[in-house]
Parts: C-alpha cells; structure tokens; sequence
C-alpha cells in the first residue's frame, strides 16, 4: 500500500510480478486519489526518454510503505519507468510537472501485460509512452497538450479513460511505427 502523499522522485520497476496500490484503493475514480509520484523533466536535458544509465538504490519514502526491489534512475525523463512484465498500478497518480517547453514524459512503458487502474497520468507533450510491450489503462485519467499518449511498438488499450487536453487544437496521439511491419498500436475504447 502506498500512503497518501506526494513523492517527487522517478521510478523504475524492473521487476516482473509487482502491484502497487494507492490507499483509496479499489476506488475507481482517479480524482480522489491520495499518493502521487511527480517529477519535472524534459527529455533535452537526458540522453533519451527511458534512463541515462546511470542508478542507484532505491531510496525512496515510499520504500517503508512498499517492499518492493526497484531502482531509481538519476536521470531521465519518465517520472515512472516499467520495464518490467505483470505490473498493476492502482489509485496512484503520476506526473511530469516539468512544463510546456518539449517532450516531458510522465509514464513509459516496455514490459508486457502491465496494468493501471484508476490512476490519473499527466504531463503536457509526451505524457503516456507505450513503446514496446503491451498495456492496458482502465478508468484512467490522461492529459496533455502535444502528442501525449504515443508509442512505437507498443500495444496500449484504453477504456472508459477520460482525456484532457490542455491546449486548443492539440493532438491526442501520435503513432511512431517506424515501418509498416511493426505492431504497435493505440485504442481509445469508451475513451
């Protein structure tokens, strides 16, 4: 269980088989969720959206609360980072507070059959990043202003998630599929 509260740091969950549940849990609607993880980075300032290599034990507040093996990277744009497969986020918030001057990634993901519920992700360009793997978001909240909810290869599904974009004639989602072989795709469903 993580307990309310803000955590300003990044997170990486390079572990299969993890499940991290905000204290509202099973509630199903992200406003009146308690725990948010937050970060403000822009992609310019790291070598590449995921993580520049470099890491250290995780030494995080939410290390008491949680017993989970998870690193956090020094540098890099995702305020959460899953590399992981079976991952499930319930009630818990993430953002990337960093601005509306380039990409600022709030989520990415790259393992397979990860899972959020109910949890709000917001950012302003680049805000949800499913690049590889498959992953479904249920009664979520996603925001941003710029091609924030794209991917590459990844398979990403949303239902009954409601979208908020921040800036007048801002585009929702941007497709980077690199040729026409690659699999990735994104479906609004109820969205």
């Amino acid at each position: 269980m993580v307990f309310p509260g803000t955590y300003s740091e990044k997170v990486t969950i390079d572990k299969d088989n993890i499940t991290m549940k905000g204290s509202t849990f099973p509630n199903m609607d992200p406003t009146a969720n308690k725990a948010t993880i937050t970060a403000a980075t822009y992609a310019k300032d790291v070598k590449n959206n995921d993580a520049s290599g470099s890491s250290f034990p995780f030494t995080s507040r939410c290390a008491p609360l949680i017993s989970l093996e998870i690193d956090v990277r020094s540098a890099f744009t995702a305020t959460v980072l899953v590399t992981g497969n079976n991952f499930a986020l319930y009630n818990i918030n993430i953002a990337n507070t960093a601005g509306t001057a380039s990409q600022a990634i709030a989520l990415s993901v790259k393992g397979t059959e990860n899972g959020f519920y109910a949890s709000s992700i917001t950012g302003f360009q680049d805000t949800l990043y499913a690049h590889s793997g498959s992953s479904f978001y249920g009664s979520c909240y996603v925001e941003g202003g710029v091609d924030f909810v794209f991917g590459i290869t990844g398979q990403a599904w949303l239902q009954g998630c409601k979208i908020g974009v921040l800036k007048e004639k801002g585009t929702i989602t941007a497709q980077g599929r690199t040729s026409a072989g690659d699999m990735g795709e994104i479906v609004f469903d109820k969205a």
